[in-house]
């Protein structure tokens, strides 16, 4: 009887010991060493310092911080990587190609274009105009060869990186004069 009243003592306080190291907020049962059921706020600064906390193989979940300061995870891919073909455009001019991109969600930016047929007009090659601009809540595209009217239907290839805008931001344009030079310095870093 005396060995089993030790036994019983000995797993209280190994089970008392190992769950006073775990502390729960809004539940009994932690999991953790601090395990939150809901919202909490942090005022200043939070730090992870395990350095075992990401091992190879392991999805690494990203968060952001709205303009209220609320934490979110964000599901969607960091950097995402879309190429538009547009076949039979008339002539080379794309007024306005919806990319059904949400303009509220994500930043677009064009990292490269080509058209399939010749552009030169009496062995002057033309210049190519290329513009990414938000209406509607989406994304838009507009694309042109100045001057240029091709006799025959063209293809166009837009390659764009869409990035989150929580994650992301559009920074004023940086006008700088350079006063006929070809080099210049930015006064001070935009970023």
């Amino acid at each position: 009887m005396k060995k089993l009243l030790y036994i019983l003592i000995i797993l209280t306080l190994s089970f008392a010991q190992s769950q006073a190291q775990k502390v729960g907020i809004n539940t009994t049962t932690p999991q953790q060493e601090l395990d939150v059921n809901g919202s909490f706020n942090v005022e200043d600064k939070l730090f992870i310092r395990d350095s075992n906390l990401v091992n190879p193989g392991d999805t690494i979940r990203l968060a952001a911080v709205d303009t209220d300061g609320e934490v979110h995870k964000l599901d969607e891919q960091l950097v995402n990587y879309v190429s538009f073909c547009l076949h039979n455009v008339n002539g080379d001019y794309i007024r306005d190609y919806n990319t059904r991109i949400p303009s509220d969600r994500y930043n677009l930016m064009v990292v490269g274009s080509s058209f399939d047929l010749p552009i030169r007009v009496r062995n002057i090659l033309r210049l190519k105009s290329i513009l990414a601009f938000e209406q509607d809540g989406f994304w838009r595209l507009r694309v042109d060869y100045h001057r240029v009217r091709p006799v025959q239907l063209g293809e166009w290839i837009i390659n764009c990186i869409a990035v989150p805008t929580a994650v992301s931001q559009i920074l004023p344009n940086q006008t700088i004069n350079l006063n006929e030079q070809s080099n210049g310095t930015a006064l001070n870093s935009p970023l």
